[in-house]
């Protein structure tokens, strides 16, 4: 029986995963969403998460977030904050770059400049 839930765990995280990541650009997007999307509960999905993550919904999500948005600034140094943060589901350059200093301990700018 443990088999089985793992192994429904693990698809649940994997179809959440992918999805997220299709949507990441989406300020709106979170538990409920993905839940509804996987027509599943939150709950069964968190559990999802933390079962096979180790960490939250929110907490995957955040790292998805800022993983991306440190790919795109580094990809592309004539790339403005604010359009990189509206690709991310932030709603401005400031939102994002305050999430990159809790996240990374650097600003965008610093660590654009760290890629060079």
């Amino acid at each position: 029986m443990a088999g089985r839930v793992d192994e429904t765990a693990t698809r649940l995280f994997r179809e959440a995963d992918r999805f997220m990541r299709r949507n990441l650009g989406d300020r709106d997007l979170d538990l409920v969403t993905v839940a509804s999307e996987l027509y599943t509960s939150p709950r069964t999905v968190q559990r999802a998460f933390q079962s096979v993550a180790k960490t939250s919904f929110r907490g995957y999500l955040f790292r998805l977030r800022m993983e991306r948005a440190l790919a795109m600034l580094q990809a592309d140094e004539g790339l403005a904050v604010r359009h990189v943060a509206v690709n991310v589901g932030y709603g401005s350059g400031p939102a994002l770059a305050k999430a990159m200093r809790r996240h990374y301990g650097k600003s965008p700018h610093e660590l654009r400049d760290e890629a060079k």
